[in-house]
Protein backbone atom coordinates (compact mmCIF):
# COMPACT_ATOMS: atom_id res chain seq x y z
CA UNK A 1 0.00 0.00 0.00
CA UNK A 2 1.44 3.39 -1.18
CA UNK A 3 1.58 6.68 0.98
CA UNK A 4 -1.48 7.72 -0.68
CA UNK A 5 -3.46 5.05 0.05
CA UNK A 6 -2.71 4.88 3.38
CA UNK A 7 -3.86 8.60 4.11
CA UNK A 8 -7.05 8.16 2.19
CA UNK A 9 -7.60 5.46 3.98
CA UNK A 10 -6.78 7.00 7.49
CA UNK A 11 -8.99 10.08 6.88
CA UNK A 12 -11.31 7.49 5.86
CA UNK A 13 -11.45 5.57 9.02
CA UNK A 14 -11.64 8.58 11.17
CA UNK A 15 -14.50 10.00 9.29
CA UNK A 16 -16.15 6.80 9.08
CA UNK A 17 -16.38 6.42 13.00
CA UNK A 18 -17.25 10.00 13.98
CA UNK A 19 -20.24 9.78 11.47
CA UNK A 20 -21.65 6.55 12.43
CA UNK A 21 -20.91 7.36 16.02
CA UNK A 22 -22.55 10.96 15.62
CA UNK A 23 -25.36 9.27 13.78
CA UNK A 24 -25.91 6.46 16.41
CA UNK A 25 -26.39 9.02 18.94
CA UNK A 26 -28.88 11.34 17.12
CA UNK A 27 -31.27 8.19 15.82
CA UNK A 28 -31.05 6.88 19.68
CA UNK A 29 -31.89 10.57 21.36
CA UNK A 30 -34.19 11.35 18.63
CA UNK A 31 -36.27 7.61 19.53
CA UNK A 32 -36.05 8.55 23.12
CA UNK A 33 -37.35 11.90 22.87
CA UNK A 34 -40.13 10.52 20.77
CA UNK A 35 -40.73 7.62 23.01
CA UNK A 36 -41.28 9.93 25.91
CA UNK A 37 -43.19 12.44 24.00
CA UNK A 38 -45.69 9.55 23.63
CA UNK A 39 -45.70 8.83 27.48
CA UNK A 40 -46.33 12.01 28.70
CA UNK A 41 -49.03 12.65 26.31
CA UNK A 42 -51.06 9.34 27.53
CA UNK A 43 -50.31 9.78 31.13
CA UNK A 44 -52.21 12.96 30.28
CA UNK A 45 -54.44 10.87 28.53
CA UNK A 46 -54.81 8.66 31.47
CA UNK A 47 -55.49 11.58 33.90
CA UNK A 48 -58.47 12.31 31.53
CA UNK A 49 -59.76 8.65 31.52
CA UNK A 50 -59.32 8.19 35.04
CA UNK A 51 -61.12 11.04 35.48
CA UNK A 52 -64.25 9.93 33.72
CA UNK A 53 -64.44 6.45 35.19
CA UNK A 54 -63.47 7.61 39.14
CA UNK A 55 -66.75 8.36 40.27
CA UNK A 56 -68.66 5.09 38.00
CA UNK A 57 -65.73 2.89 39.61
CA UNK A 58 -66.43 4.31 43.44
CA UNK A 59 -69.91 1.77 43.28
CA UNK A 60 -68.38 -0.55 40.65
CA UNK A 61 -71.00 -3.36 39.73
CA UNK A 62 -73.16 -2.19 42.43
CA UNK A 63 -75.30 -0.01 40.17
CA UNK A 64 -75.69 -1.02 36.28
CA UNK A 65 -75.55 2.51 35.31
CA UNK A 66 -72.06 2.45 35.99
CA UNK A 67 -70.77 -0.40 33.55
CA UNK A 68 -72.79 1.93 31.18
CA UNK A 69 -70.95 4.40 32.24
CA UNK A 70 -67.56 3.04 31.60
CA UNK A 71 -68.12 1.66 28.32
CA UNK A 72 -69.74 4.87 26.96
CA UNK A 73 -66.51 6.44 28.01
CA UNK A 74 -64.32 3.29 26.03
CA UNK A 75 -66.44 3.63 23.28
CA UNK A 76 -66.18 7.63 22.87
CA UNK A 77 -61.95 7.33 23.20
CA UNK A 78 -62.53 4.30 20.42
CA UNK A 79 -64.36 6.84 18.29
CA UNK A 80 -62.53 9.64 18.31
CA UNK A 81 -60.10 7.71 17.19
CA UNK A 82 -61.43 6.04 14.26
CA UNK A 83 -63.57 9.75 13.40
CA UNK A 84 -61.26 12.79 14.18
CA UNK A 85 -57.48 10.43 13.72
CA UNK A 86 -56.72 11.16 17.72
CA UNK A 87 -55.07 8.49 19.42
CA UNK A 88 -53.09 6.90 16.48
CA UNK A 89 -51.11 4.71 18.96
CA UNK A 90 -54.42 3.23 20.97
CA UNK A 91 -54.41 0.08 21.33
CA UNK A 92 -56.93 -0.89 23.55
CA UNK A 93 -57.91 0.49 27.13
CA UNK A 94 -58.32 -2.33 29.80
CA UNK A 95 -59.97 -1.31 33.08
CA UNK A 96 -59.30 -3.14 36.72
CA UNK A 97 -61.28 -2.13 39.97
CA UNK A 98 -59.53 -1.74 43.43
CA UNK A 99 -58.86 -5.23 43.89
CA UNK A 100 -56.73 -5.28 40.59
CA UNK A 101 -59.41 -7.47 38.83
CA UNK A 102 -60.01 -7.48 35.25
CA UNK A 103 -63.40 -5.25 34.72
CA UNK A 104 -63.59 -4.08 31.01
CA UNK A 105 -63.37 -5.85 28.66
CA UNK A 106 -64.59 -8.85 30.56
CA UNK A 107 -63.18 -11.40 27.50
CA UNK A 108 -59.57 -12.37 29.45
CA UNK A 109 -58.32 -13.76 25.90
CA UNK A 110 -58.64 -10.01 24.05
CA UNK A 111 -56.55 -9.07 26.50
CA UNK A 112 -53.64 -11.67 26.93
CA UNK A 113 -53.40 -11.38 23.05
CA UNK A 114 -52.03 -8.13 23.73
CA UNK A 115 -50.70 -7.79 27.05
CA UNK A 116 -46.77 -8.78 28.07
CA UNK A 117 -46.95 -12.13 30.51
CA UNK A 118 -45.75 -11.14 33.54
CA UNK A 119 -48.82 -8.22 34.16
CA UNK A 120 -51.64 -10.70 34.67
CA UNK A 121 -52.09 -14.09 36.90
CA UNK A 122 -55.38 -15.26 35.45
CA UNK A 123 -57.35 -12.27 35.27
CA UNK A 124 -55.83 -10.14 38.13
CA UNK A 125 -53.03 -7.68 38.18
CA UNK A 126 -49.91 -9.29 39.08
CA UNK A 127 -48.60 -9.26 42.59
CA UNK A 128 -45.63 -7.55 41.55
CA UNK A 129 -47.38 -4.41 39.29
CA UNK A 130 -49.11 -4.14 43.00
CA UNK A 131 -46.63 -3.81 44.83
CA UNK A 132 -44.86 -1.72 42.25
CA UNK A 133 -47.62 0.79 43.13
CA UNK A 134 -47.70 0.28 46.81
CA UNK A 135 -44.23 0.95 46.91
CA UNK A 136 -43.48 3.78 43.99
CA UNK A 137 -45.85 5.81 42.00
CA UNK A 138 -49.18 5.60 41.08
CA UNK A 139 -47.57 5.34 37.23
CA UNK A 140 -46.11 1.81 35.47
CA UNK A 141 -44.86 1.48 32.30
CA UNK A 142 -43.21 -1.34 30.14
CA UNK A 143 -42.71 -1.69 26.65
CA UNK A 144 -42.53 -5.19 24.84
CA UNK A 145 -42.91 -7.00 21.83
CA UNK A 146 -45.82 -9.33 21.00
CA UNK A 147 -45.37 -11.43 17.31
CA UNK A 148 -43.98 -8.49 14.87
CA UNK A 149 -45.71 -5.40 16.62
CA UNK A 150 -43.68 -3.41 19.53
CA UNK A 151 -46.20 -2.66 22.34
CA UNK A 152 -46.12 -0.64 25.59
CA UNK A 153 -48.64 -0.52 28.67
CA UNK A 154 -49.06 2.28 30.68
CA UNK A 155 -51.08 1.70 33.93
CA UNK A 156 -52.13 4.38 36.39
CA UNK A 157 -53.97 3.97 39.66
CA UNK A 158 -56.83 6.41 39.75
CA UNK A 159 -55.33 8.91 42.63
CA UNK A 160 -58.97 9.92 43.96
CA UNK A 161 -60.62 9.68 47.52
CA UNK A 162 -64.59 10.00 47.52
CA UNK A 163 -66.82 9.56 50.07
CA UNK A 164 -66.78 6.83 52.45
CA UNK A 165 -63.23 7.04 52.39
CA UNK A 166 -62.33 4.72 49.39
CA UNK A 167 -59.00 5.62 47.97
CA UNK A 168 -57.51 4.63 44.58
CA UNK A 169 -60.44 2.41 43.52
CA UNK A 170 -58.91 1.23 40.35
CA UNK A 171 -56.66 0.71 37.88
CA UNK A 172 -56.43 2.21 34.07
CA UNK A 173 -54.29 0.53 31.70
CA UNK A 174 -53.76 1.36 27.99
CA UNK A 175 -51.92 -0.73 25.39
CA UNK A 176 -50.08 1.60 23.35
CA UNK A 177 -48.15 0.72 19.73
CA UNK A 178 -44.72 1.84 18.94
CA UNK A 179 -44.51 0.81 15.68
CA UNK A 180 -44.84 4.26 14.29
CA UNK A 181 -41.74 5.72 16.57
CA UNK A 182 -39.78 2.92 15.00
CA UNK A 183 -40.56 3.35 11.63
CA UNK A 184 -40.19 7.32 12.30
CA UNK A 185 -36.58 6.27 13.85
CA UNK A 186 -35.86 3.93 10.60
CA UNK A 187 -37.25 6.93 8.45
CA UNK A 188 -34.52 9.03 10.09
CA UNK A 189 -31.70 6.48 9.97
CA UNK A 190 -32.34 6.42 6.51
CA UNK A 191 -32.22 9.98 6.14
CA UNK A 192 -29.07 10.14 8.13
CA UNK A 193 -27.37 6.99 5.95
CA UNK A 194 -28.45 9.41 2.91
CA UNK A 195 -27.05 12.76 4.71
CA UNK A 196 -23.94 10.65 5.70
CA UNK A 197 -23.64 8.70 2.05
CA UNK A 198 -23.68 12.36 0.18
CA UNK A 199 -21.34 13.93 3.13
CA UNK A 200 -18.96 10.57 2.61
CA UNK A 201 -19.33 11.63 -1.40
CA UNK A 202 -18.01 15.28 -0.33
CA UNK A 203 -15.50 13.96 1.97
CA UNK A 204 -13.91 11.18 -0.20
CA UNK A 205 -13.41 14.16 -2.69
CA UNK A 206 -12.04 16.72 0.07
CA UNK A 207 -9.52 13.68 1.72
CA UNK A 208 -8.36 12.83 -1.96
CA UNK A 209 -7.20 16.52 -2.36
CA UNK A 210 -6.01 17.03 1.39
CA UNK A 211 -3.94 13.95 0.62
CA UNK A 212 -2.59 15.35 -3.06
CA UNK A 213 -1.60 18.08 -1.13
CA UNK A 214 0.28 15.58 1.44
CA UNK A 215 2.20 13.87 -0.96
CA UNK A 216 2.43 15.96 -4.02
CA UNK A 217 5.61 17.23 -2.54
CA UNK A 218 6.80 13.59 -1.21
CA UNK A 219 6.05 12.58 -4.42
CA UNK A 220 8.28 15.16 -5.89
CA UNK A 221 11.58 14.38 -3.77
CA UNK A 222 10.74 10.18 -4.80
CA UNK A 223 10.68 11.66 -8.46
CA UNK A 224 14.20 13.63 -8.10
CA UNK A 225 15.70 10.60 -5.91
CA UNK A 226 15.18 8.16 -9.37
CA UNK A 227 16.17 10.86 -12.05
CA UNK A 228 19.21 10.96 -9.68
CA UNK A 229 19.64 6.87 -9.72
CA UNK A 230 19.64 7.64 -13.43
CA UNK A 231 22.01 10.09 -13.15
CA UNK A 232 20.28 13.31 -13.62
CA UNK A 233 20.60 16.53 -11.43
CA UNK A 234 17.07 17.60 -10.68
CA UNK A 235 16.06 19.82 -7.95
CA UNK A 236 13.37 20.02 -6.36
CA UNK A 237 11.56 23.33 -5.85
CA UNK A 238 11.47 24.13 -1.86
CA UNK A 239 7.50 24.79 -0.26
CA UNK A 240 5.69 24.41 2.87
CA UNK A 241 7.35 25.83 5.54
CA UNK A 242 7.73 22.61 7.15
CA UNK A 243 9.83 19.64 7.45
CA UNK A 244 9.50 18.47 4.06
CA UNK A 245 10.30 22.03 3.07
CA UNK A 246 13.62 21.14 5.06
CA UNK A 247 14.09 18.03 3.38
CA UNK A 248 13.79 19.54 0.00
CA UNK A 249 16.52 22.34 0.59
CA UNK A 250 18.60 19.13 2.20
CA UNK A 251 18.36 17.03 -0.81
CA UNK A 252 19.16 20.09 -3.15
CA UNK A 253 22.21 20.76 -0.96
CA UNK A 254 22.84 17.05 -1.41
CA UNK A 255 22.32 17.34 -5.48
CA UNK A 256 25.41 19.97 -5.26
CA UNK A 257 27.40 18.21 -2.96
CA UNK A 258 27.26 15.23 -5.51
CA UNK A 259 27.67 17.31 -8.55
CA UNK A 260 30.67 19.08 -7.13
CA UNK A 261 32.35 15.48 -5.89
CA UNK A 262 31.16 14.18 -10.05
CA UNK A 263 33.09 17.41 -11.53
CA UNK A 264 36.10 17.19 -8.67
CA UNK A 265 35.99 13.71 -10.69
CA UNK A 266 36.62 15.17 -13.90
CA UNK A 267 39.27 17.33 -13.24
CA UNK A 268 41.47 15.59 -10.80
CA UNK A 269 42.65 11.93 -10.71
CA UNK A 270 41.34 8.90 -9.42
CA UNK A 271 44.96 8.55 -7.06
CA UNK A 272 44.79 12.00 -5.83
CA UNK A 273 40.98 11.52 -4.75
CA UNK A 274 42.11 8.14 -2.85
CA UNK A 275 44.83 9.91 -1.21
CA UNK A 276 42.39 12.97 -0.24
CA UNK A 277 39.92 9.81 0.70
CA UNK A 278 42.88 8.39 3.33
CA UNK A 279 44.08 11.70 4.41
CA UNK A 280 40.72 12.55 5.34
CA UNK A 281 40.18 9.22 6.77
CA UNK A 282 43.34 9.47 9.07
CA UNK A 283 43.67 13.05 9.75
CA UNK A 284 46.51 13.62 8.95
CA UNK A 285 49.13 13.49 5.91
CA UNK A 286 49.64 10.41 3.78
CA UNK A 287 53.59 9.30 4.21
CA UNK A 288 55.21 8.99 0.99
CA UNK A 289 56.06 5.40 -0.63
CA UNK A 290 57.66 3.37 -3.78
CA UNK A 291 54.70 2.03 -6.03
CA UNK A 292 55.10 0.11 -8.99
CA UNK A 293 53.19 1.62 -12.12
CA UNK A 294 53.00 1.38 -15.90
CA UNK A 295 53.36 4.94 -17.08
CA UNK A 296 51.28 6.22 -20.12
CA UNK A 297 52.05 9.33 -21.89
CA UNK A 298 50.62 9.95 -25.02
CA UNK A 299 51.10 13.39 -27.38
CA UNK A 300 49.29 14.75 -30.52
CA UNK A 301 52.28 14.92 -33.49
CA UNK A 302 51.23 18.08 -35.94
CA UNK A 303 49.01 19.86 -33.68
CA UNK A 304 50.93 22.96 -33.10
CA UNK A 305 50.90 23.39 -37.23
CA UNK A 306 47.21 22.36 -37.07
CA UNK A 307 46.16 25.38 -34.54
CA UNK A 308 47.81 27.88 -36.23
CA UNK A 309 45.97 27.32 -39.42
CA UNK A 310 42.54 26.66 -38.02
CA UNK A 311 40.07 28.89 -35.98
CA UNK A 312 40.89 28.55 -31.94
CA UNK A 313 37.11 27.04 -31.85
CA UNK A 314 37.90 23.87 -34.17
CA UNK A 315 41.40 23.47 -32.28
CA UNK A 316 39.52 23.33 -29.32
CA UNK A 317 37.15 21.33 -30.47
CA UNK A 318 39.52 18.75 -31.53
CA UNK A 319 41.36 18.55 -28.69
CA UNK A 320 38.97 17.92 -26.51
CA UNK A 321 37.33 15.24 -28.69
CA UNK A 322 40.43 14.03 -28.93
CA UNK A 323 41.50 14.03 -25.30
CA UNK A 324 37.61 12.70 -24.55
CA UNK A 325 38.50 9.78 -27.21
CA UNK A 326 41.50 8.50 -25.49
CA UNK A 327 39.89 9.54 -21.47
CA UNK A 328 37.34 6.60 -22.40
CA UNK A 329 39.68 3.89 -24.16
CA UNK A 330 42.05 4.53 -20.81
CA UNK A 331 39.56 4.14 -18.51
CA UNK A 332 37.96 1.08 -20.06
CA UNK A 333 41.13 -1.03 -19.21
CA UNK A 334 41.71 0.28 -15.89
CA UNK A 335 44.33 3.54 -15.84
CA UNK A 336 43.92 6.30 -14.26
CA UNK A 337 44.26 9.91 -15.83
CA UNK A 338 46.65 11.64 -13.94
CA UNK A 339 46.93 14.78 -15.91
CA UNK A 340 46.59 16.60 -19.16
CA UNK A 341 49.77 18.46 -20.57
CA UNK A 342 48.77 20.75 -22.84
CA UNK A 343 47.52 18.08 -25.16
CA UNK A 344 49.30 15.26 -23.86
CA UNK A 345 47.46 12.72 -21.58
CA UNK A 346 49.34 11.05 -18.59
CA UNK A 347 48.08 7.91 -17.36
CA UNK A 348 48.66 5.58 -14.50
CA UNK A 349 48.23 1.66 -14.51
CA UNK A 350 48.41 -0.65 -11.58
CA UNK A 351 47.66 -3.87 -10.77
CA UNK A 352 49.22 -7.25 -11.82
CA UNK A 353 48.20 -6.83 -15.49
CA UNK A 354 49.43 -3.53 -15.51
CA UNK A 355 51.59 -3.77 -18.63
CA UNK A 356 49.02 -6.16 -20.61
CA UNK A 357 46.26 -3.05 -19.80
CA UNK A 358 48.40 0.03 -20.97
CA UNK A 359 49.48 -2.10 -24.20
CA UNK A 360 45.88 -2.83 -24.96
CA UNK A 361 44.62 0.59 -24.24
CA UNK A 362 47.47 2.03 -27.02
CA UNK A 363 46.74 -0.64 -29.39
CA UNK A 364 42.90 0.68 -29.17
CA UNK A 365 44.15 4.46 -29.22
CA UNK A 366 46.06 4.00 -32.41
CA UNK A 367 44.13 1.69 -34.43
CA UNK A 368 40.47 3.59 -34.10
CA UNK A 369 41.97 7.16 -34.30
CA UNK A 370 41.40 7.14 -38.25
CA UNK A 371 41.92 11.26 -38.71
CA UNK A 372 44.63 12.12 -40.97
CA UNK A 373 44.49 15.85 -39.43
CA UNK A 374 46.76 14.60 -36.66
CA UNK A 375 48.20 11.85 -35.21
CA UNK A 376 49.08 10.09 -32.20
CA UNK A 377 52.64 8.61 -30.41
CA UNK A 378 52.83 7.15 -27.09
CA UNK A 379 55.12 6.30 -24.61
CA UNK A 380 55.23 3.54 -21.72
CA UNK A 381 57.65 2.48 -19.05
CA UNK A 382 57.16 0.19 -16.39
CA UNK A 383 58.84 0.45 -12.73
CA UNK A 384 58.66 2.12 -9.59
CA UNK A 385 57.55 5.36 -8.39
CA UNK A 386 57.26 7.79 -5.75
CA UNK A 387 53.66 8.84 -4.82
CA UNK A 388 53.05 11.46 -2.18
CA UNK A 389 51.43 14.66 -1.45
CA UNK A 390 53.15 17.92 -2.64
CA UNK A 391 52.34 21.54 -1.87
CA UNK A 392 51.80 24.09 0.26
CA UNK A 393 50.12 23.89 3.71
CA UNK A 394 46.84 25.48 1.71
CA UNK A 395 46.85 23.43 -1.38
CA UNK A 396 48.50 20.33 -1.84
CA UNK A 397 47.89 17.52 -5.18
CA UNK A 398 48.64 14.20 -5.05
CA UNK A 399 52.03 13.63 -6.73
CA UNK A 400 53.48 10.65 -9.00
CA UNK A 401 57.32 11.47 -9.44
CA UNK A 402 60.57 9.32 -10.51
CA UNK A 403 62.79 8.40 -13.77
CA UNK A 404 60.32 6.38 -14.83
CA UNK A 405 57.81 8.81 -15.34
CA UNK A 406 60.52 11.34 -17.07
CA UNK A 407 61.11 7.94 -19.39
CA UNK A 408 57.63 7.71 -20.24
CA UNK A 409 57.81 11.38 -21.18
CA UNK A 410 60.95 11.02 -22.80
CA UNK A 411 59.90 7.67 -25.07
CA UNK A 412 56.53 9.76 -26.17
CA UNK A 413 58.59 12.05 -27.28
CA UNK A 414 60.72 9.84 -29.29
CA UNK A 415 57.36 8.66 -30.84
CA UNK A 416 56.58 9.08 -34.41
CA UNK A 417 52.97 9.45 -35.42
CA UNK A 418 50.98 6.55 -34.21
CA UNK A 419 54.01 4.42 -33.16
CA UNK A 420 53.91 3.42 -29.78
CA UNK A 421 57.41 2.93 -27.56
CA UNK A 422 57.73 1.02 -24.70
CA UNK A 423 60.69 0.41 -22.23
CA UNK A 424 62.44 -3.43 -21.97
CA UNK A 425 60.65 -3.79 -18.54
CA UNK A 426 57.61 -3.13 -20.31
CA UNK A 427 57.95 -5.62 -23.27
CA UNK A 428 58.83 -8.55 -20.87
CA UNK A 429 56.77 -8.10 -18.63
CA UNK A 430 53.94 -8.09 -20.49
CA UNK A 431 55.00 -10.91 -23.11
CA UNK A 432 53.66 -9.86 -26.03
CA UNK A 433 54.89 -9.98 -29.29
CA UNK A 434 55.25 -7.65 -32.91
CA UNK A 435 57.34 -4.73 -31.37
CA UNK A 436 60.62 -4.03 -33.09
CA UNK A 437 63.60 -4.11 -31.71
CA UNK A 438 65.42 -4.05 -29.12
CA UNK A 439 66.89 -0.58 -30.16
CA UNK A 440 68.93 1.90 -28.54
CA UNK A 441 68.14 4.88 -28.25
CA UNK A 442 69.15 8.28 -26.28
CA UNK A 443 66.92 10.71 -24.46
CA UNK A 444 67.52 13.67 -22.83
CA UNK A 445 68.33 13.16 -18.94
CA UNK A 446 69.95 9.83 -19.15
CA UNK A 447 73.48 9.54 -19.62
CA UNK A 448 73.76 6.50 -21.64
CA UNK A 449 71.16 4.57 -24.46
CA UNK A 450 68.97 2.30 -23.33
CA UNK A 451 66.95 -1.03 -25.30
CA UNK A 452 63.36 0.30 -26.26
CA UNK A 453 60.67 -1.17 -28.72
CA UNK A 454 58.79 0.12 -31.00
CA UNK A 455 55.52 -0.53 -33.14
CA UNK A 456 54.22 1.42 -35.97
CA UNK A 457 49.94 1.26 -36.83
Amino acid sequence: MNLKAKYILSFLIIYLVAAVSLTLYISNKSQNMLVDQANASFEEFLLVVGRSIASPLTTFRLAKIDEMTINDVRREIFEVKRNEGKFHDLEDIVIFDKDGVLSFPQNISDVNQKFPFEILENNTLSHKIVSYFNDKSNFYSQKYKKGINNLGILIYRVPFQWSGGIQYPGYVATVISYDRFYKEQSKLRMQSFIVNLLFLTLALVLIWGITLLLTKRIYIIVGAVKNLSAGQFTKVPPSGKDELESLMKEFNNMLDAIKERQLLGSYVSQSTIEMVKKSAQFSESIEPSYQEYTVFFSDIRGFTSYSESHDPKEVMDLLNTLLDFQVNIIKKYGGDIDKFIGDSVMALFKGENKELNALKASYEIQKKWITDKVYIGIGIATGKVIVGNIGSSERKEAATIGDIVNTASRLCSHAKPKELVICEMTYKSSKISGFDGPEMISVKGKSQPFPVYKKKF
